[in-house]
C-alpha cells in the first residue's frame, strides 16, 4: 500500500524558521537542499512538536552543510500513525529507525572560564553584592566602552557571544539595554552625517548590560568610561 504524495511539492519552512510551523495535525518531512528525505514523522501540533524534537540535534548538524526544510501535509489525527508507517516504508528516510544522537553538554564553568580568559585584559571587578537569604552573590565587572571600533570590548563581547551561541551549555548571556545615553543629551545631528555615525557607534558600545549566572554567582558586565591604561585588568583573575 502506498500514499500518493510528493513531499517536494508541499508547503515548507526552513529548519531555522521552525517557529513559523502550523499548529494543526500533520504528517511532516525533513528535507535537505538535495531533496533527500531525511525524516518522516507525525504531529498533532506541528509547531509544538518541533520545540523539542528528538532529531533536532542531528538535523541542525546537517543544516550547516545542506540547509534543511520542514514540509507538511495536514492530516486527520485518527489516521496519523497509520499514514506515518506507510510513508516511512514508502520513502525510506535516512534518519528514521536509526540511533538518536544527543549533543555533548559543555559544563557552564568551562564556557565561563574560556570567556574570562578571552577578556581578562578588558574587564575589571567593580564590586560585589554579598549573598544573603534573598539573593545570590552578584559580581559586577566593568569594561571601557570608549573604544567604539570593531576591536573595542563591546564589539568583541558581542562577537564572542554570537560565535558561541550554539554551544549546548546552561551558561547563557542575557543582554539588557540602557534607556538613555547621556552623551547624546541635547545634541542634534544630521542623519547620516559623520557626527551622527560617530555617536551611533558610541551608543552601540555604551548601551550594553550583560548578565550571566554560574554556580550560584550572578555576573553583571556593564560599561565604565575610563582610560584603558587605568584599568587594573589583572584584578579580574582573582574570583575565577
Amino acid at each position: 500500500m502506498s500514499i500518493l504524495l510528493d513531499p517536494l511539492q508541499l508547503p515548507s519552512v526552513s529548519l531555522t524558521n521552525r517557529k513559523e510551523l502550523p499548529t494543526y495535525s500533520t504528517i511532516y518531512f525533513a528535507i535537505d537542499t538535495s531533496d533527500r528525505i531525511l525524516y518522516v514523522g507525525q504531529a498533532q501540533n506541528l509547531a509544538e512538536r518541533w520545540k523539542s524534537h528528538h532529531r533536532l540535534h542531528k538535523l541542525a548538524e546537517i543544516n550547516k552543510e545542506s540547509p534543511v526544510r520542514i514540509a507538511w501535509k495536514a492530516w486527520n489525527k485518527e489516521d496519523l500513525a497509520a499514514a506515518e508507517k506507510i510513508l516511512i516504508k514508502q520513502f525510506q528516510p535516512l534518519l528514521n529507525n536509526t540511533k538518536v544522537e544527543t549533543p555533548t553538554v559543555i559544563p557552564s564553568e568551562d564556557v565561563l572560564i574560556d570567556f574570562i580568559k578571552a577578556f581578562q585584559q578588558r574587564l575589571i571587578i567593580f564590586g560585589t553584592e554579598l549573598k544573603n537569604s534573598d539573593q545570590l552573590l552578584h559580581v559586577h565587572l566593568k569594561y571601557d566602552w570608549t573604544n567604539c571600533s570593531p576591536k573595542g570590548t563591546a564589539a568583541k563581547i558581542k562577537g564572542h557571544i554570537k560565535t558561541n551561541k550554539d554551544k549546548n551549555t546552561s551558561l547563557k548571556f542575557k543582554r539588557h539595554s540602557y534607556i538613555k545615553f547621556d552623551d547624546f543629551a541635547g545634541e542634534v545631528f544630521r542623519p547620516g552625517s559623520r557626527a551622527h555615525k560617530k555617536k551611533a557607534r558610541e551608543h552601540r558600545s555604551y548601551n550594553n548590560h550583560w548578565e550571566l549566572a554560574c554556580n550560584g554567582v550572578v555576573i553583571h558586565i556593564t560599561q565604565v568610561k575610563a582610560s584603558r591604561s587605568k584599568l587594573p585588568c589583572n584584578y579580574s583573575r582573582s574570583i575565577f
